[in-house]
């Protein structure tokens, strides 16, 4: 039965647990372990990123419901311990080190987003604690033997993606960028203007903006008098849909397509009909799912009333890599046994894309076309065209 969640820290710190209590991270390799395996997550739950962390975490305790309710892992159940570090990394290095040294996990889930993580990425690789980040920047490349691996898109695929659409589907030329003003938009903000020139596309105005902006009059204004014939937004609500609203209130008939920090119903809710006819991307056909992420669609949506945003589907293929991982060390839990599993194991099938992890590739993920792009119709996104064809 399920434990009621409970705050643990002054962050908000929560513990999900089906199994009970039990050293699922202590002594030796685990293969003689009885008890649950306890991996560990930091999510950015509360904060201005909320809509990214949240569903993560629904996705990890649904992921521990099913992994249970299958026999769980190599014989043993497995308890997610969650902690919410509000995409703050002055509180996602404690609670590294809290999860590592106190809570014995033998694996951490997140960040959510690339400042903390690559704030605790110096804690797992000096502890030799597996890592399934969730940030899409290869934070990992470079570093040989390292512990670090990631399940989310690349951030070069996600931008070629649209960048693909813009040319090939919209057919203009002249673009238009308002970026978040912090890593996830200006990283992203430097593969457009990198990649732009491949296809065609002429990159007039880049308007920076903060997360939790409500007015975007003034940014809209300006990429308009650039001559921008269509808009991309590479940011997160509040901001995207008020960049949407602006769009709308101007008067400025002009495509729009978002990154997919907006492909979930928030967007909608907060845009109202300003949000017709907007694209995002996708890593989710709805219309047409694959069978593991149709399986995972379903259950979602019968667990919490709500379709889940792709940011869910990367904490859920997360758990199950880790479950394929374990598996294929033969049910040892340390660090080196695990990181080895995750290199050995047989291709995973997940929600997002088929993973094949190896020394060399830490995202298991082909750098080619992934995404559905999707467009608000009706209020409600709906796949249009799929770049991988």
């Amino acid at each position: 039965m399920w434990r009621r969640l409970t705050a643990v820290l002054a962050t908000a710190a929560v513990s999900l647990s089906l199994a009970a209590c039990g050293g699922g991270g202590e002594g030796g390799d685990g293969s003689g372990e009885t008890g649950p395996i306890r991996i560990g997550a930091i999510l950015g739950i509360s904060g201005r990123f909320a809509f990214v962390g949240e569903p993560q975490k629904q996705a990890l305790e649904l992921a521990q419901e099913r992994i249970n309710a299958a026999g769980g892992i190599s014989g043993r159940q497995v308890e997610f311990v969650v902690y919410d570090d509000e995409v703050d990394e002055t509180k996602s290095v404690p609670l590294a080190n809290r999860l590592i040294s106190e809570d014995k996990v033998v694996a951490i889930i997140g960040p959510s987003i690339t400042v903390p993580a690559l704030a605790i990425q110096p804690i797992v690789e000096r502890a030799q604690v597996p890592n399934l980040t969730l940030t899409s920047k290869a934070i990992w490349e470079g570093k040989p033997d390292s512990y670090v691996f990631h399940t989310t898109p690349r951030e070069e695929v996600e931008v070629k993606s649209v960048l693909d659409f813009v040319k090939d589907q919209l057919k203009v030329t002249k673009v238009g960028v308002i970026y978040d003003r912090q890593p996830y938009g200006t990283g992203n903000l430097a593969y457009l203007k990198q990649f732009a020139p491949e296809y065609g596309l002429q990159i007039v105005a880049e308007e920076g903006i903060e997360n939790n902006d409500t007015n975007a009059d003034a940014q809209v204004q300006r990429v308009r008098g650039a001559g921008a014939e269509a808009v991309v937004v590479w940011v997160g609500d509040p901001a995207a849909s008020s960049v949407a609203k602006a769009i709308h209130q101007a008067g400025w008939t002009v495509p729009v397509i978002a990154s997919s920090a907006i492909a979930g119903p928030r967007f909608a809710e907060l845009a109202g009909p300003a949000a017709e006819g907007a694209y995002s991307n996708s890593t989710y056909d709805t219309a047409a799912p694959p069978p593991a992420q149709k399986e995972f669609l379903e259950a979602f949506q019968a667990r919490y009333n709500s379709p889940p945003t792709q940011f869910a589907g990367f904490a859920y293929d997360s758990a199950y890599a880790l479950k394929a991982a374990i598996e294929a060390a033969a049910g040892k839990t340390d660090g080196a046994s695990i990181r080895q599993g995750l290199i050995d194991m047989p291709p995973l099938d997940g929600v997002v894309a088929t993973y094949d992890f190896s020394a060399e590739n830490h995202n298991g993920i082909p750098n080619g076309p992934l995404f559905y792009i999707v467009q608000i119709k009706n209020g409600a996104f709906q796949v249009v065209f799929d770049t991988r064809k």
